[in-house]
């Protein structure tokens, strides 16, 4: 948590205040997606393939999740 903070520069009473919005669910998506270590542990934690991941950022209009460009 404390480097998606840094990373993003939120607070976390910003990211309490903004739970549930598309645009910081696609930021922690994506955070996941650039840690691959963190991606699985996600995985693993939450019973859920890595791949459906992707499948939320891209049903949240995050375009092809796995795309690198």
């Amino acid at each position: 948590l404390g480097r998606f903070l840094a990373d993003t520069g939120l607070s976390p009473n910003e990211l309490r205040a903004r739970v549930g919005e598309p645009d910081l669910l696609l930021a922690i998506l994506g955070h996941l997606r650039s840690d691959e270590s963190a991606l699985l542990a996600f995985a693993a934690n939450a019973g859920i393939a890595p791949e459906d991941v992707a499948a939320a950022e891209v049903l949240l209009g995050g375009g092809s999740a796995w795309d690198s460009t």
